[in-house]
């Protein structure tokens, strides 16, 4: 039987991440955590499963911090052990299926990699996709969700100036973009690894790059015959419920139990937002 490394990125909800753990808690599983140290004495004790901490880098959203904290994750992963797949997850997430369905999902999928690859925002919102991707972002960093922020006026501010002056960054690189959470094997994971100084070079100052650094280095390369139901609504296996909460501002949704009927309409095995107590009832209608 195959084992299988979960890669969790997690800031807050310490109780939420720790039910994640708990529902994690088998033999087949290797569990790798970026997690503030402070937090570390609050996570769940495993009694199956080995659990690993990264050494902590602090994400900002929207910065390449959050690419080189999934690099650092696949890394660490990489180096522990050969696993059949390696999942990343937020702190957030939880098991839309129990464990053994999910185990058996994975064994009938050898060799498929589950990740979006898309153009949905280029399609939807051409002028909010060239002011993401088109200009060089190097403040993003600083700032992070902050809506009004000198460094934030800063940064868009030299992008428009870059636009003027015909920076287009798509003029040496075809952009692709998806969802960042994924389900991937280790000839994917190895390929990404060898690409490390490359995702570097070209994601280092853009905006929201943890949603396209590993959809656009995959595009011309071979993975992309590996990809499940390509192009497909959750085919990274995740579910996710979006709404707008202001302009601008698009969000997941705090899943509950009248969610339920929706989660069972689809194949996805993860989902995200869960959130304590409000997810509580749903966690444990799931896992029955």
């Amino acid at each position: 039987m195959g084992k299988h490394a979960f890669l969790i990125i997690a800031h807050k909800e310490i109780d939420q991440l720790n039910s994640l753990i708990k529902a994690l808690d088998n033999e087949r599983n290797d569990i790798f955590i970026n997690l503030d140290p402070k937090d570390k004495p609050y996570v769940y004790k495993v009694k199956k499963a080995n659990l690993f901490f990264n050494n902590f880098i602090p994400g900002k959203w929207g910065g390449f911090s959050l690419v080189k904290i999934e690099l650092s994750l696949l890394e660490l992963a990489n180096k522990n052990r050969a696993y059949d797949f390696y999942h990343l997850l937020s702190g957030q997430d939880y098991l839309l299926k129990p464990l053994p369905s999910i185990y058996n999902f994975f064994d009938n999928h050898q060799n498929t990699n589950f990740i979006e690859v898309n153009d949905n925002l280029k399609l939807e919102n051409p002028e909010r996709f060239n002011l993401r991707y088109q200009q060089y972002h190097f403040l993003q960093d600083k700032f992070g969700m902050k809506k009004r922020s000198f460094l934030k006026y800063l940064d868009f501010g030299s992008c428009l100036i870059q636009k003027y002056v015909g920076i287009k960054r798509s003029n040496n690189i075809t952009i692709k973009s998806g969802s960042q959470w994924f389900s991937i094997t280790k000839p994917l994971v190895e390929f990404i690894l060898q690409n490390k100084n490359k995702i570097f070079y070209i994601f280092k100052n853009t905006y929201c790059p943890d949603e396209l650094f590993m959809q656009t280095i995959i595009w011309d390369s071979k993975f992309m015959k590996t990809l499940f139901n390509k192009g497909k609504k959750h085919s990274n296996l995740r579910y996710y419920n979006f709404q707008w909460i202001e302009k601008h501002v698009l969000t997941p949704k705090i899943l509950d139990e009248s969610d339920l009927s929706d989660i069972k309409q689809t194949n996805a095995l993860f989902g995200r937002k869960f959130s304590i107590p409000t997810s509580q009832k749903l966690e444990q209608l799931l896992l029955k």
